[in-house]
């Protein structure tokens, strides 16, 4: 669990889920997303594995956490393929990502690994106080940033 963040499933939240197998394209918000919806809420230990993520109007796959004592650690991204999305609005991306991270205060955590990337900015935007774990990841040469800022 990260410091100072709550993993309580009582205060609501998204906790121990598997995305798997889907094809999100052309949502006018994100492709997929796990975000904490108030002070001290969680969405935590949530896998996202083996999408099609592409030509959403905001980022492909985006995790915020927006307030104090929020918990949006754990989270395995892999093997997905992510093209062609939007900017976040809320992270303040610079241009269209693939995947988007954003921490208003708490340290989180992620592991990132096997996604091919493509038609997208920035790769992965991280925005905050988030620690990824990166590994093996493809990006094409259409992606003018692996990670940013």
């Amino acid at each position: 669990m990260t410091e100072g963040s709550t993993s309580d499933p009582s205060k609501g939240g998204v906790y121990n889920n598997t995305i798997v197998g889907n094809d999100s394209e052309n949502n006018g918000g994100a492709g997929i997303g796990m975000f904490a919806s108030a002070p001290d809420a969680a969405s935590y230990d949530n896998t996202i594995a083996q999408n099609r993520v592409k030509g959403n109007g905001e980022g492909g796959i985006n995790i915020h956490s927006h307030a104090s004592g929020q918990n949006v650690s754990g989270k395995v991204i892999v093997g997905n393929t992510i093209a062609g999305n939007g900017k976040d609005p809320d992270s303040k991306s610079y241009g269209p990502n693939g995947i988007s991270l954003f921490s208003d205060s708490v340290s989180q955590s992620v592991t990132i690994t096997g996604n091919r990337f493509r038609n997208e900015e920035y790769g992965i935007w991280i925005s905050g106080p988030f620690t990824p774990t990166l590994s093996k990841n493809h990006f094409a040469e259409s992606v003018k940033y692996q990670v940013g800022p």
